[in-house]
C-alpha cells in the first residue's frame, strides 16, 4: 500500500506543478497535497464494533461515541484529538452515562450545537427498538438531561442528528429515524422500512430542546426507502435533507436502484403539521443492477453534496465511488461523477463533508481486493476476504463539471481490518466487528478529521463469530489532518502539529479523576510529561515515561477515587502478514499497589466482561520484565523488552505504530483474574479507570 501511495502522491504533485505555474501561483506543489498526524486510540478505556461517530463543537472539543451493547459510550477530547478519556458524566469505570439507564447500545448518535451544548442518542440494540433515547449536556458533558422515550414509534433503527443553530435560541434539532417495516404499500406481509424526521423544541417546552421531540413526520414515499443514509441542515435555506436509497427487492421491480433525497422544510407546529415539517421525497439517479449506499452532506452557500458507492454484483466483484452536487436545495442534480481510485477495486462507506463553497473531501474504507465469486457467499464486501485501510480523497472545485479530486491517501498508516466487512451484501456477516460507516468531519481550520475503527487486536475477529455484540471489539480511531489544502477558503491551508516519532510530549496537571459529573485535581504521580521509546544495540526496546512526580506511588484519596493499584502503561499495534486477526496490540506497564515497591509486567491487549455484558479492553501482563524509576520530582519510569514482546510474530514492519501512554488506577492487580486464550481470542485481566493520557506517536528504527 504504501509503494501504491507514494506513486499516486509524486503523480498528483506532478500535475499540479504544472497547474499552479501555468496560473502563476505562488503556492508550492507539495503544499497541494493534504497531510494527516499519527492516529489516535480513541478507546483506550473500552472498544467497540463498529460505526464510530465524531462531533467538532465551536472551541474544537471534540467527542466520539462508538456503540456498545448494553449501553454506548462517548470519549472526549479537549486538546484537539490528541487524547481522549469517557466524559465526566459517565461512571468510572464502566463508561454508562448518566442519561436513560435501560439498555441500549444498538446504535448511538451525538451532535453539538453553536452553544456548544451535547446531545446523546442511543437506541435498544434489538432491530425493532420499543424506544429511542434522547439527552443532552449544557456542561460539554458533566451532566445530562435525557429521556428514554423520545419519539412515538416502537419500531426504530440507527438514530442520526442534525442541528441547526441554538435549539435553545431559536434554533432546532432533529432526530432522523429508520421505522422499520412501517411502509406496507409494497407488501403488506413483509413491510419496508420508512426514513421519518422529529422535531425539537416542541410549543411549550423549549427548555428541554433536544430531550422532547414532536411527532414523527414520515418522510420517504411509499416503496422509496431500501438504505438510510445520513442527515444534515442547509445553512441557507435552514431545510432538513436526508439521503437514501431503494431497497434491493423494490428496485427490481422497478428495473433500477435509485438513490434519493428527502427534504423537510420546517413549518409552525400546527393541526395540518403536528411535527412541524413538511416533506417531500426526491429522486436523485437511477442506476441498473447495482446496489447504492450514501452519504449527504452541504456546503456554507447551501449547496449539496451526495456521494456513494455501487456494487455491480458481476464478473469485477469490486464497487466504486460517485459523487453528484445539486445547486438549488435539492430539486435538480448534476451529472454522477466517479471518483479515482487506482489500485483500489472494492470501496465502500464514503463519508463526504463540505466547507465552504465547491470544496469537498471523502473518507471510506478501502482494498485492492475483490469477492472472488458474487455468486456465493454474504455477498460483495463482506466476502472480500483482504486488508483494508483507511482513504481520503479532496476536491476543491467540487461544483465544476469535471471535478478534480486528489488521489486516494491511506491515512490509517496502515491496514485496520482484515478479513471482509459487513455491509448492504449481508449484515453482520463476514466479520462482524466491521460494518455500516466511518465519519469524517471538518475541524476549525477546515482540515479534515476522521474516526474509523481498527480491529488490530487479539479479540479484533473471532473465526465464524459475524455478530458483533458477542465480544468483538475494535479501537476506535481517530486521525486528523495536518497540512495541505483545507476546506476554509478564508484560511486554504491547514498549519497543524507534525506528526511525532519516537518521541511525544504531553500536557502538564491533566492527571484528573473523571467521574459522576466531577473533574479531581490532577494526580503528579500519574501525570505524563513525556513517552518515549528507543531500540539498544543488543535489539531490546526502550521505553520511558517521564512524571510529573514519582516520590511516591501511593493512591490519592483526596482525587474521590477509591482504587488501590497505579499502573503506568505503553501500548501501540503491530500489524500482521499473517495472523487471521490482524495483528498485536501488545504493552508493557509499571503498577504498584497501595504506593508499595513496583513491578514491571508485558502482555497483550484483552477483553473482560462487565455483569451488564459490556465487553471491554484490558491490559493484563503475562510476563515479569526489567524496569525502572527514578523517585524524584520529575521522575523516570523505564522498561525493557525484548523485540519478540514489542513485534507481532510476521510483522508488516517493525514500526511501532500509535504508540500511547496511559496512566490508570485499579482496584486489584491488572493481570486477574489471569488472562486466558480461548481458541484466538484473550479473557482476563481487570477493567480500570484511566486518568491521563499522552499523544500518540510512531516509533521508526
Amino acid at each position: 500500500m504504501g509503494r501504491l501511495i507514494k506513486g499516486l502522491s509524486v503523480g498528483l504533485v506532478a500535475i499540479v506543478s504544472l497547474t499552479l505555474a501555468s496560473a502563476g501561483s505562488s503556492v508550492s506543489a507539495a503544499d497541494a497535497l493534504p497531510t494527516f498526524g499519527r492516529p489516535t486510540i480513541v478507546g483506550v478505556q473500552a472498544g467497540g464494533n463498529s460505526e464510530p461517530g465524531l462531533r467538532i463543537d465551536t472551541r474544537g472539543r471534540m467527542y466520539v461515541t462508538s456503540p456498545t451493547y448494553p449501553y454506548s459510550a462517548v470519549w472526549r477530547s479537549l486538546d484537539g484529538g490528541a487524547t481522549f478519556k469517557w466524559l465526566p458524566a459517565a461512571d468510572a469505570k464502566t463508561g454508562r452515562l448518566a442519561a436513560c439507564r435501560v439498555k441500549t447500545g444498538g446504535d448511538s448518535e451525538i451532535a453539538t450545537d453553536t452553544a456548544d451544548r451535547l446531545y446523546f442518542s442511543d437506541r435498544l440494540a434489538e432491530e425493532a427498538s420499543p424506544f429511542n433515547t434522547a439527552a443532552r449536556s449544557d456542561d460539554q458533558g458533566r451532566t445530562f438531561r435525557s429521556s428514554c422515550n423520545a419519539v412515538t414509534s416502537n419500531s426504530t433503527d440507527r438514530p442520526w442528528y442534525a442541528v441547526d443553530g441554538d435549539p435553545l435560541g431559536g434554533g432546532n434539532i432533529y432526530l432522523g429515524i429508520a421505522i422499520v417495516r412501517g411502509d406496507t404499500a409494497c407488501s403488506a406481509a413483509k413491510g419496508h422500512d420508512q426514513v421519518a424526521l422529529a422535531r425539537s423544541p416542541v410549543p411549550g417546552r423549549s427548555a428541554e430542546a433536544g430531550v422532547v421531540f414532536g411527532p414523527l413526520v414520515v418522510a420517504t414515499g411509499p416503496c422509496a426507502f431500501g438504505s438510510l443514509g445520513t442527515i444534515e441542515v442547509s445553512p441557507t435555506t435552514h431545510d432538513v435533507f436526508v439521503s437514501h436509497s431503494i431497497a434491493a427487492d423494490v428496485a427490481k421491480e422497478r428495473g433500477a436502484d435509485e438513490v434519493r433525497v428527502a427534504r423537510c422544510t420546517p413549518v409552525p407546529f400546527g393541526p395540518a403539521m403536528p411535527g412541524g415539517l413538511d416533506c417531500v421525497d426526491l429522486p436523485v439517479l437511477k442506476a441498473q443492477g447495482v446496489y447504492i449506499h450514501t452519504s449527504l452532506t452541504v456546503d456554507r452557500a447551501g449547496n449539496l453534496y451526495l456521494a456513494w458507492y455501487e456494487i455491480p454484483f458481476d464478473a469485477t466483484g469490486g464497487s466504486r465511488l460517485f459523487v453528484a452536487a445539486s445547486r438549488d436545495n435539492g430539486e435538480t442534480w448534476g451529472p454522477r461523477v466517479p471518483i479515482a481510485t487506482p489500485g483500489l477495486n472494492t470501496n465502500i462507506w464514503p463519508w463526504v463533508a463540505a466547507g465552504d463553497e465547491g470544496r469537498l473531501g471523502v473518507a471510506w474504507y478501502g482494498t485492492g481486493g475483490v469477492d472472488t465469486d458474487p455468486t456465493r457467499g454474504c455477498g460483495a464486501a463482506a466476502d472480500v476476504n483482504t486488508d483494508w485501510g483507511v482513504y481520503f480523497s479532496q476536491s476543491l472545485d467540487a461544483l465544476a463539471e469535471t471535478p478534480v479530486f486528489s488521489p486516494p491517501l491511506l491515512v490509517s498508516e496502515h491496514f485496520v481490518h482484515r478479513g471482509g466487512i459487513a455491509d448492504s451484501g449481508g449484515k453482520f456477516c463476514g466479520n462482524g466487528v466491521m460494518g455500516d460507516f466511518l465519519q469524517l468531519r471538518i475541524g476549525l481550520q477546515g482540515e479534515a478529521v476522521i474516526v474509523y475503527a481498527d480491529s488490530n487486536n487479539a479479540n479484533g475477529i473471532y473465526a465464524g463469530v459475524n455478530d458483533p455484540n458477542r465480544g468483538q471489539i475494535a479501537h476506535p480511531m481517530l486521525v486528523r489532518q495536518n497540512g495541505g489544502p483545507g476546506l476554509d477558503a478564508s484560511q486554504p491551508f491547514v498549519q497543524g502539529k507534525a506528526a511525532a516519532t519516537n518521541r511525544v510530549t504531553d500536557e502538564a496537571n491533566d492527571a484528573t479523576f473523571d467521574a459522576r459529573g466531577r473533574v479531581s485535581r490532577s494526580q503528579r504521580n500519574l501525570d505524563i510529561l513525556s513517552s518515549s521509546v528507543s531500540r539498544t544495540q543488543a535489539d531490546r526496546y526502550r521505553f520511558r515515561l517521564r512524571i510529573s512526580d514519582l516520590r511516591s506511588l501511593a493512591p490519592n484519596k483526596s482525587t474521590g477515587n477509591g482504587d488501590t493499584h497505579l499502573v503506568w502503561l505503553v501500548q501501540w499495534l503491530s500489524p500482521s502478514r499473517t495472523d487471521s486477526g490482524g495483528g498485536s496490540n501488545p504493552f508493557v506497564y509499571m503498577e504498584s499497589a497501595k504506593g508499595r515497591a513496583p513491578t514491571f509486567w508485558a502482555g497483550e491487549s484483552a477483553r473482560q466482561t462487565l455483569p451488564s455484558y459490556l465487553a471491554g479492553f484490558t491490559y493484563p501482563g503475562v510476563k515479569r520484565v526489567k524496569g525502572s524509576l527514578s523517585r524524584s520530582a520529575p521522575g523516570t519510569i523505564t522498561i525493557e523488552v525484548p523485540a519478540s514482546a514489542v513485534l507481532d510474530r510476521r510483522p508488516v514492519s517493525r514500526t511501532l505504530y500509535h504508540v500511547t501512554a496511559s496512566t490508570m488506577t485499579l482496584a486489584g492487580p491488572a493481570n486477574r483474574p489471569a488472562p486466558n486464550r480461548f481458541r484466538d481470542w484473550l479473557v482476563g485481566g481487570k477493567f480500570f479507570t484511566l486518568i491521563d493520557s499522552a499523544p500518540s506517536y510512531d516509533f521508526v528504527p
